[in-house]
């Protein structure tokens, strides 16, 4: 045993003290395992020692790490991390402690069990009393879950693990990850509450009043906690294993639907805040500049030489076509006649461009090959608009060409149709008319014929 050791107090599995590594000088917490096994609910020394090398793998940040096994001639020593805080059985604001509190600590103990799921271990044994709250430097809680399988080791085991076993265990079955969540939600409740579902004295009790247990109680007992927050401790709590979530990570893909707080902090902590005033707030990760875009340079001809790059600023206006209209033309809408002194900077067209730039009212000469919109000198904006052009056509007695839709076009074809119709039934029934006029042909008979009717008749 280590000589500066300090005996904390009496466990299930016998005394527990904390001291200093005489290695690393690391404070540490020592767990006691008599060899007689006198404790009322004793580990086996030799089950620990077969743990232990798979047990050490377990760490994390809300985990209590375990350092190693030694023996001493009192037993067997548990060495594992310190961690100052109490228990959730010994937590001063448990039964009352705030969602926000309760959220965090949820949270970081699904972190705990995510560790152990990646190794594919259990722990078995989540409880109130393997649970330590702390405080980080930021003043959020800091949850450590101690006393990693364990339980394994162990044949009798006390009450407190049994109020806290899931129901399915409780009848014979092996440990599960849906066991331990179903113990964290219990314990979770106990925080919140202040006390337990289900009571007895032993495993036959306890697994009979789980059968009327009530987890629903909880929106009755604590009205304040978010309808959502509720909705997952009582899926925790179902009685039906298959209807939990089916291990850590799924419960916490569940928790994430809550806006749970953040991650805990890292190990290294910064050194708190000064009263002055809140530190400036540093991003989480460094953020790099947007990396340049290259612009493509447009596309010539093949054989072609590259154009010289226009001398004209980015802030330069658009150049304005300066253009003298008709003398006649001028003189009805009160314009000067005389040339208007306009400096020009002609553009000469390159070999084998049809394109004739215009002149610009500016010094800066035009890009071969690009056409702008000549406008009046007399108009004082740069732009001419379908309004502007409308009324100098009013000014200059020109009316503008109207629009006709496809109504007209269809109004003309049935118009030329029902004309054509009348002058077919007119020229129909002139034809007939002539036709009436036209007088009988009269049947002429000589008299010789007649006198041959008469004899005949005789």
């Amino acid at each position: 045993m280590y000589p500066d050791s300090t005996l904390l107090g009496p466990s299930k599995s016998g005394p527990v003290y904390r001291a200093t590594h005489p290695a690393t000088q690391q404070t540490v917490l020592v767990k006691l395992i008599p060899w007689d096994g006198a404790a009322p609910s004793a580990l086996n020394p030799e089950t620990v020692e077969q743990l232990a090398p798979q047990l050490s793998q377990i760490g994390g940040f809300n985990i209590a790490n375990l350092i190693g096994i030694e023996k001493w001639d009192t037993g067997l020593g548990v060495v594992s991390e310190y961690f100052a805080g109490p228990t959730i059985s010994q937590h001063p604001e448990k039964g009352k402690i705030s969602a926000k509190a309760a959220l965090d600590i949820t949270n970081q103990l699904i972190n705990a069990l995510c560790d152990g799921e990646r190794l594919r271990l259990i722990h078995g044994d989540v409880k109130p009393s393997n649970v330590i709250v702390g405080t980080q430097p930021d003043g959020r809680p800091h949850v450590k879950l101690t006393d990693w399988g364990l339980n394994q080791a162990r044949t009798n085991h006390p009450a407190e693990t049994l109020l806290f076993t899931a129901p399915e265990r409780l009848g014979g079955m092996a440990p599960t990850l849906r066991g331990d969540l179903f113990s964290m939600g219990h314990v979770l409740f106990f925080l919140l509450t202040g006390m337990t579902l289900v009571k007895g004295r032993n495993a036959h009790e306890i697994a009979a009043a789980w059968e009327t247990a009530a987890p629903e109680h909880l929106k009755k007992i604590r009205k304040d906690l978010p309808p959502k927050f509720v909705k997952f401790l009582l899926t925790l709590l179902e009685k039906n294993p298959e209807k939990r979530p089916a291990n850590p990570s799924a419960a916490r893909s569940l928790i994430t639907e809550l806006s749970p707080p953040p991650l805990p902090m890292a190990q290294t902590q910064a050194p708190p805040r000064a009263a002055a005033g809140p530190a400036p707030r540093q991003p989480t990760r460094p953020i790099s500049a947007a990396p340049a875009v290259a612009v493509q340079a447009p596309m010539r001809p093949p054989g072609s030489a590259p154009a010289p790059a226009a001398s004209v600023p980015a802030t330069t206006p658009v150049p304005v076509v300066a253009m003298r209209p008709p003398p006649e033309i001028a003189a009805k809408l009160n314009l000067p006649v005389e040339p208007i002194p306009i400096p020009v900077a002609p553009a000469a067209p390159p070999p084998g461009s049809s394109t004739q730039p215009f002149v610009t009212g500016t010094s800066a000469a035009v890009p071969t090959g690009v056409r702008t919109q000549p406008i009046a000198v007399h108009q004082a904006t740069p732009t001419a608009t379908r309004k502007g052009q409308l009324s100098q056509s009013r000014a200059m007695n020109v009316q503008p060409v109207k629009s006709r839709g496809p109504l007209y076009l269809i109004f003309s074809i049935l118009a030329l149709a029902s004309m054509g119709v009348t002058g077919y039934f007119l020229w129909k029934n002139k034809a007939n008319a002539n036709s009436k006029d036209q007088p009988a042909e009269v049947k002429t008979e000589s008299i010789e014929d007649l006198k041959a009717k008469i004899r005949g008749g005789k």
